[in-house]
């Protein structure tokens, strides 16, 4: 995501609860690095999502 962060978006929409934070690209490698960065957040933080 560091190489390819010119290509992403972030959004921030408060919620009653905090926030959610959009992530957007049209960039294929930077949408892979994100989703990579997910998957390993999810795991890491025992999610379930």
């Amino acid at each position: 995501m560091k190489e390819r962060s010119t290509a992403i978006s972030y959004t921030f929409h408060p919620t009653k609860r905090g926030g959610q934070v959009r992530i957007a690209t049209h960039d294929p490698e930077a949408l892979k690095a994100v989703h990579e960065f997910l998957a390993f957040q999810t795991q890491d933080h025992q999610t379930d999502d």
